[in-house]
């Protein structure tokens, strides 16, 4: 069942309910009820196309970092694809939140605090990375000035092309991160031959 979104008028919520209810407001005949039905069901999916089809709000944090005037991209063609791509909403979304774990990776494990330019930067990284075929094929880089004074600008991010992916240092990581399988330890042969020729050769070294 289609649930009524919360930009349905109140008219609609009402017929809705009824309809959900089975109480039609004027139930005189047969007609007048399966034409109530049915103007209630059209009412009800109009308005729940209508809460569906809703603007969401942009996440704008990418959108002012990509726009930003300290960053810059290898060409026009690759910032504008960057732009295009980071117009889905789940994208800007993992974007924002890939932020906030470079800044708590950063002070966490290196104990250090990192620049917010910085921190998006990363953050760009990791969603490339996560999601390469969605971004332009060649190979391709980037880089941000920082905006306050006396930050120190990270080095620049290059994006291997797709024919090479996964890179090298996608596949170390990936490598370092999988579990070690331990081996169990394996019970000790014992050979009573071996141990008396064993005993032998240590009872005539003695002997000298």
């Amino acid at each position: 069942m289609t649930a009524i979104g919360p930009t349905s008028s109140y008219n609609t919520r009402v017929v809705a309910l009824q309809l959900l209810q089975g109480k039609p407001d004027s139930p005189s005949s047969s007609n007048d009820k399966s034409t109530y039905i049915k103007s209630s069901v059209a009412l009800a999916a109009k308005a729940a196309l209508g809460a569906s089809l809703a603007p969401q709000p942009q996440n704008k944090e990418v959108f002012a970092f990509l726009a930003g005037g300290g960053f810059s991209a290898s060409s026009d063609d690759v910032w504008q694809s960057l732009m295009d791509v980071f117009s889905d909403h789940d994208l800007q979304k993992e974007f924002s939140d890939k932020v906030k774990e470079e800044t708590a990776k950063a002070l966490n494990e290196d104990h250090k605090r990192i620049s917010v330019d910085a921190a998006r930067q990363l953050a760009l990284r990791d969603v490339i990375n996560a999601h390469r075929k969605l971004f332009p094929e060649e190979e391709f880089s980037f880089s941000v000035t920082p905006s306050r004074y006396g930050d120190i600008p990270p080095p620049p991010v290059t994006i291997a092309s797709v024919r090479t992916w996964p890179p090298r240092s996608l596949k170390e990581r990936s490598r370092k991160s999988r579990p070690i399988m331990m081996r169990p330890p394996q019970p000790m042969k014992f050979s009573p031959i071996k141990t008396a020729l064993s005993l032998m050769r240590w009872s005539k070294l003695s002997a000298y």
